[in-house]
């Protein structure tokens, strides 16, 4: 410093001489000449013009990582495990394959484990330590059990995209496929992650699970969305049967065989899978019986409603043998375990990957699949013999409802601009907000729809969902609510084929038990599964629910101005009564307590 100070003002440095002679007055001590010179040296270098270039790419570069990695550690990544417990294999008996953590070591259920069920939306603990070679319950149809089915050589690709799931789920995912697939007809399984996934690779290794293998995207710092990854890896597949299942998933005995034969009979068919439900929290095994394995699409074009199969699907059915065993034709599927065709997965032009996605999916992508493959001269349908055991993730707690319901309008908008054409108009009644959404056109499945030739919505509900109601049938969604009180009509989760019970007035809170659906045509009312109001056999002035089609009474709806009216069926009408929640039967007086409001839902 003292050399510093005997040296000679320039014209450069005569502020940090003044400051450091006392020109001004003031003592300054070392640090404030080291802070004034360093202001001085940045200031002169800032003259320069490639230094500021420099200087600001590498600020970009370092606010590019920061928030790269700092999404990747919101993701929760399920290949982020901080450590994977050892495995052994018995030399006298190879078969058992167990984590080694003893279910003392599981602890109690306190913060530390809510922490782990909210980051991976199912409890990890019982997941690591539940064997990965376990027994699960053969809850295919009888007939799936008995038939023999026609071997073939194609090879399936198995695809699954890696994203909160722990690594022991992942790898009892692997243990269930190769153990329960022909070895032969098992091309691979190809594992896509965002980031690099050490310990699965590791875990990989120590099961020895060969036909698996990790893949990650083209670029380093580059995130795909969960329809372009999907993409990405069918490039990358060399199987001919292309299959897409959660990773919190395992597949039952038998699944492949039923596939298998469908594909080698019509290779441009995409198919859904029967499932059955891991419990999220014991993980236990709860079976689901698909009763509906028809689904149609609604007018907002990115969700579906199981429906009946139509009968005249069910006497196609019945001309071969086994027929609860022959796929089902549909006209969407909305299930999140699906299969095709490798080669017409890539002519139809995939996935539409200009979707925006909700954390672990993306909605609408199968539906507007579903219409372009029957659209492209393909099929579609359901495998009641092909089964996969989901598990059904815990809430996620990090995804605003706002958030969420715009993602839905924006990929509603994109598949009715690419779809609706003439109907555009219906859609609009369903989805009045979507309006004013502005969508970025995927320009490359447009151009294959032309060069295949392939068919618009008008045949697709001509030929296909013959039972979608359009135009001067169009279906409305809404609550019946009294017109005096705030009180709704629920059907009490009793719509299902095996739930029967009566409908009752319950507080007004628009969920999917408050439900119905107003024919315009028929002027009926009937719930989402195709029930109808019925007269309770026992109390012939209650009402309960029956199948619309099963030749009992047909309860209208008399509208008398905008969405007021009354439920009539002959001289009788439906009353609402504050005294008791059961839906009465009375015959019609006009009186207030026989009116009631149809209020459309807004969506």
């Amino acid at each position: 410093m003292e050399e510093l100070r005997r040296r000679q003002p320039t014209k450069e440095n005569i502020a940090v001489v003044d400051v450091m002679e006392g020109n001004d007055n003031n003592n300054k001590d070392d640090f404030e000449v080291i802070v004034t010179l360093s202001r001085r040296f940045l200031e002169r270098q800032f003259r320069n013009r490639h230094f500021r270039r420099r200087f600001l790419l590498y600020l970009l570069l370092v606010l590019s990582l920061l928030v790269y990695f700092g999404s990747m550690a919101y993701r929760n990544l399920g290949c982020q495990d901080s450590h994977l417990v050892t495995a052994y294999r018995r030399d006298d008996d190879p078969d058992p394959v167990y984590f080694t953590v003893s279910h003392d070591d599981i602890g109690d259920q306190g913060a530390k484990g809510r922490l782990l069920n909210q980051r991976y939306r199912l409890d990890k603990r019982k997941s690591d330590v539940i064997p990965l070679n376990r027994e699960l319950l053969d809850t295919r149809p009888v007939g799936c059990k008995v038939r023999k089915y026609h071997r073939t050589s194609l090879r399936i690709s198995v695809i699954v995209i890696l994203d909160i799931a722990p690594t022991s789920t992942v790898l009892r995912l692997l243990y269930s496929i190769i153990s329960r697939t022909p070895p032969s007809n098992l091309a691979e399984i190809l594992l896509y992650a965002h980031q690099p996934c050490p310990e699965l690779e590791k875990g990989i290794k120590t099961h020895r699970i060969y036909p698996a293998k990790v893949i990650h995207a083209p670029h380093k710092f580059t995130r795909l969305t969960r329809s372009a990854a999907r993409n990405f890896a069918a490039e990358a597949a060399i199987g001919d049967v292309l299959v897409f299942t959660p990773e919190a998933s395992e597949v039952l005995i038998g699944w492949s065989e039923p596939l298998l034969e469908v594909m080698a009979n019509n290779s441009n068919t995409l198919v859904g899978l029967s499932k059955d439900e891991f419990d999220p929290k014991t993980l236990v095994q709860i079976e689901h019986v698909p009763w509906h394995l028809t689904t149609h699409p609604r007018w907002d074009l990115v969700s579906g409603i199981p429906i009946e199969i139509p009968e005249r699907e069910q006497r196609r059915r019945q001309t071969f043998p086994y027929p609860n065993t022959v796929p089902v034709r549909t006209p969407i599927i909305i299930f999140e375990v699906w299969a095709v065709g490798r080669e017409f997965y890539e002519r139809i032009g995939g996935l539409d990957a200009s979707m925006q996605e909700i954390t672990d999916y993306t909605p609408g992508d199968l539906v507007e699949l579903s219409i372009r493959a029957w659209g492209c001269h393909g099929n579609v349908a359901y495998l009641p013999c092909s089964k996969i055991s989901v598990t059904s993730l815990l809430p996620d707690q990090g995804y605003s409802e706002s958030k969420r319901n715009q993602v839905v309008l924006y990929n509603s908008r994109l598949v009715a601009d690419r779809w609706a054409g003439q109907h555009m108009n219906f859609y609009e009644q369903f989805q009045p907000g979507s309006m004013t959404i502005q969508t970025t056109p995927n320009s490359q499945i447009d151009d294959i729809l032309r060069k295949e030739e392939c068919k618009d919505l008008s045949w697709y509900i001509r030929k296909v969902a013959v039972d979608w109601k359009f135009g001067d049938k169009i279906k409305r969604y809404g609550a019946i609510q009294a017109a005096r009180q705030a009180r709704c009509i629920d059907h009490m989760t009793h719509d299902g084929r095996y739930n029967p019970g009566r409908p009752e007035f319950y507080g007004c809170h628009g969920g999917s038990t408050q439900t119905w659906i107003l024919d315009a045509q028929t002027s009926q009312i009937q719930t989402e599964t195709g029930k109808c109001l019925r007269s309770d056999g026992y109390m012939h002035d209650v009402l309960t629910l029956g199948y619309c089609n099963d030749g009992g009474e047909a309860w209208e709806w008399h509208g008398t101005n905008d969405n007021m009216g009354y439920l009539k069926f002959k001289s009788l009408c439906l009353e609402h009564r504050l005294d008791t929640s059961l839906v009465l039967v009375k015959p019609c007086n006009k009186s207030p307590q026989q009116e009631f409001i149809f209020e459309p839902f807004k969506k």
